[in-house]
């Protein structure tokens, strides 16, 4: 990430894309909770019992998941400072998210942060409920914010963006 800002201090690019893990991804992240269970891969905690396929409720799994996301925020976090540290608030728009939303991967409540503004035109510090909205229209507004030109219908947005995340 701390590469990234500086090409894009420099100018000398305007867009990058990194993948942090993947779909299936069996990293055993060393928390408190998931040394009681064994040290579980990821994809099983995400499962909540160990299987890439079934859907449980295991407790000291979910605990585990949230200790893992303490770690993978606090990363986030310090990946932004390199954003932050070039001044790239207004100017930049970072997105995280993943495919770790309700149940056994579906796509319905996907979590997403947003950091920067995007020249003033995304709210910031604050959580938004989308109201339903796909993510094809999130993605959508991102477009209309970083180029200034509404996108015609990018994936599943129907030509629509989000207002409740423009400032």
């Amino acid at each position: 990430m701390g590469l990234v800002a500086l090409a894009f201090a420099c100018d000398y690019n305007r867009t990058g894309t990194l993948q942090w893990g993947d779909g299936t991804d069996h990293t055993v992240y060393e928390v408190p909770s998931n040394k009681t269970l064994g040290n579980w891969n990821f994809h099983f905690i995400s499962h909540r019992t160990q299987s890439d396929g079934a859907t449980g409720s295991n407790s000291t799994a979910e605990a585990a998941h949230a200790e893992i996301d303490q770690v993978r925020m606090a990363t986030l976090a310090k990946s932004l400072q390199h954003f932050a540290d070039r001044g790239l608030q207004n100017s930049a728009i970072v997105v995280w998210t993943n495919h770790v939303a309700e149940g056994n991967h579906t796509m319905k409540n996907v979590p997403h942060i947003l950091w920067g503004n995007g020249g003033g035109v995304l709210k910031q510090g604050q959580y938004v409920d989308a109201g339903g909205a796909t993510n094809g229209q999130l993605y959508n507004t991102i477009i209309t914010a970083a180029t200034g030109n509404a996108s015609p219908n990018f994936g599943s947005s129907g030509g629509k963006d989000i207002a409740a995340v423009k400032a």
